[in-house]
This record gives structure tokens, C-alpha cells and sequence, in this order.
């Protein structure tokens, strides 16, 4: 099974933290929505065989993004993980962290 983790790490990749989510099953629901390309920009950017690295400005796009996925979600399951991933991004928000801390998807 294919699998998109989901990591805080600082400026050189040392992982601060790790998310238990596997952002698989949130990318298959948003891959059906991206029929209307640009409904969800920022999480089209996300690649699911590679990395793909936010900074902390991009992750208020990112959030936002989410949040109208879990509007447009219709299983329950995609609702709890996208606000589950929504906690977890706001953790490098500029307010909520230190400089130098990045949110990273990592394909399979």
C-alpha cells in the first residue's frame, strides 16, 4: 500500500516530528476534485511519489486548502484527517514556531 508521511523538520531535514497520518487516503479524495484544477491549488502541488516541502507562509495557503476539502469531503473519515493534518501544519505556523521549520510530505 502506497504511502505519503508527513514530517516537521528544520532547515537541514533533521525530523522534529512525525505525524502518524498517512495522507494517502486525503490525497485520493482531493485527486477526484481535481477535476476543477485550482479549486485546491496548494494541495495539487503535493507529489505522491516524491517530497514535497512547505515553509511556513505556504502552509496558511496549504490550511486553507484543507479546510475546503474537508467542506467538500463527504466521508467522514477525509473530514477527521484533514482537520487531524490541519493541527498538525498550524504546529509551523510563523506564530506557533520557531524560524526555520518546514512541513514535508513524503511519497512513496
Amino acid at each position: 500500500m502506497q504511502h505519503i508521511g508527513i514530517v516537521i523538520c528544520e532547515e537541514d531535514q533533521k525530523i522534529i516530528e512525525r505525524s502518524d497520518i498517512n495522507f494517502v487516503d486525503i490525497f485520493k479524495t482531493h485527486l477526484r476534485l481535481i477535476d476543477q484544477p485550482g479549486v485546491l491549488p496548494w494541495l495539487e502541488t503535493i507529489d505522491p511519489y516524491g517530497d514535497t516541502t512547505f515553509n511556513p507562509r505556504q502552509v496558511g495557503y496549504l490550511i486553507k486548502d484543507l479546510e475546503k476539502l474537508r467542506i467538500l469531503a463527504e466521508d467522514e473519515k477525509v473530514k477527521v484527517l484533514t482537520d487531524q493534518i490541519t493541527i498538525f501544519a498550524s504546529k509551523i505556523l510563523p506564530e506557533n514556531s520557531p524560524p526555520h521549520r518546514y512541513l514535508k510530505f513524503i511519497g512513496d
